[in-house]
């Protein structure tokens, strides 16, 4: 029986404050932001060892600086279809990163999208 309890690690900033940031949030009030270091993510998206035509979620946003990960805008952007980018992270679980922290980063990620879809929740990105 789900309890509604939140306990994902959503923390994978602090040590990095004044770096480049990428905050996840839910609709839901009481659910905390996800914060992740720029270099961490980084550390995932730049893995992408396929093809461009079968890029997705947020390989395919920071690979080509859209949706997400538009430079041309810092504002929140809402993810449309959080499927494409669960399925996205989905593919990188399993990678070995140059960060030790980026792999238990990838999990939480995953994990968070997870419980926005099984809760119906919109997620929102935002670069700071």
């Amino acid at each position: 029986m789900d309890t509604g309890k939140f306990n994902i690690n959503t923390d994978f900033y602090s040590g990095f404050e004044g770096e480049e940031e990428i905050i996840l949030t839910m609709e839901k009030e009481n659910i905390p932001l996800f914060r992740i270091w720029g270099g961490f993510f980084s550390d995932i998206f730049d893995k992408c060892e396929f093809p461009g035509d079968n890029w997705k979620g947020f390989t395919k946003d920071y690979q080509l600086d859209v949706r997400t990960w538009n430079w041309d805008t810092f504002e929140k952007v809402k993810i449309e279809n959080i499927e494409e980018y669960i399925e996205d992270v989905k593919g990188y679980l399993n990678l070995k990163f140059h960060f030790p922290e980026t792999s238990e980063a990838v999990h939480a990620l995953y994990n968070y999208l997870l419980y926005a879809k099984e809760h119906c929740y919109s997620v929102f990105v935002k670069i700071d």
